[in-house]
């Protein structure tokens, strides 16, 4: 329904029979006149207009989730299929899982959740898929998770260089969320997802709180954007000595940069044999990582990078 889109919303258009050149493009709210009814909107390409709330339909940017409210329609338990709509009109999928509290708060007090987005490796697996319905039975850390976060898995493409545009349009789009705890929201991955966590926190610095790319890589002429932007963010780096496909020598010069610059880096290491292992040995056998992500929030951060 468009008359409940705030100023500032990007939509894609639809059905705008009097100017039929805008259907299916992006326009944002520039603002809104409840009296008359009307809205004045803006193309990506700078062109004003303004249409009536009767006269045009909005397809919000996320479909399948009203991130304004707790009450989603969304079922706490299990992962669930979304699209999202870039600001170029590219669709994108990803998945959600809500904690099963998720809505409960009692009566005067606020439903706020730490909001932890996971990037899958070159598998495309979700947070919650190990195709071994024993992992997911036996695992303490994942428990700890889905009773603790609200997990966001979008389904990325790596073959190309363009995914962290739309990943940092997805996650600032849920700030309109009233449930998000914003000094809260994390970012980890595995693999080439570890890599991609690299990339994102670079580019998205001031979003998330805290970051975790677990047997990621990156490649040499990054190292220099990744010191300078990561160098106040809170950074968990899992490893595996016996990892062939991303040798440790191959990290080790960033993390030693990186050291010198951020109080707060460290990095785990074990002797996985293995991606799928190192996953699991991360995500699922411990709650340790989910623990040191929530021991850090944006306001301690804040706090501890200006406290004289």
């Amino acid at each position: 329904n468009c008359t409940s889109c705030p100023q500032g919303s990007l939509l894609q258009v639809q059905g705008f029979v009097s100017n039929p050149h805008v259907n299916g493009r992006i326009a944002k709210v520039l603002s809104r006149d409840s009296l008359e009814k009307l809205y004045r909107m803006k193309l990506l390409d700078g062109t004003d207009f303004i249409v009536k709330f009767s006269q045009t339909l909005f397809a919000p940017r996320v479909r399948g989730l009203d991130l304004r409210s707790a009450s989603s329609d969304l079922t706490p338990d299990s992962e669930q299929a979304c699209e999202y709509l870039d600001s170029s009109g590219r669709e994108h999928q990803f998945k959600i899982s809500l904690p099963p509290r998720f809505g409960k708060a009692p009566a005067g007090l606020q439903d706020r959740w730490p909001l932890l987005m996971y990037l899958p490796g070159e598998d495309g697996r979700s947070f919650y898929d190990y195709g071994d319905e024993e992992v997911l039975s036996n695992s303490p850390g994942l428990e700890f998770a889905f009773q603790g976060f609200v997990v966001v898995s979008p389904m990325v493409d790596w073959r190309t260089d363009s995914e962290a545009t739309w990943l940092k349009e997805l996650i600032d789009h849920f700030f309109v969320a009233n449930w998000l705890d914003r000094d809260r929201i994390y970012l980890t991955g595995y693999s080439a997802g570890g890599m991609g966590t690299w990339m994102l926190a670079s580019c998205a610095e001031h979003i998330f709180t805290a970051i975790a790319p677990v047997s990621s890589y990156h490649r040499e002429e990054q190292q220099d954007r990744f010191v300078e932007m990561i160098e106040r963010t809170p950074v968990c780096i899992v490893h595996s000595t016996a990892d062939g496909t991303h040798p440790l020598s191959a990290e080790e010069t960033l993390w030693r940069r990186l050291a010198i610059q951020n109080l707060w880096m460290i990095a785990f290491l074990c002797e996985e044999p293995c991606c799928g292992g190192i996953r699991r040995s991360a995500y699922c056998r411990s709650d340790c990582l989910y623990k040191w992500l929530l021991s850090h929030t944006s306001e301690r951060v804040h706090d501890r990078l200006y406290d004289p």
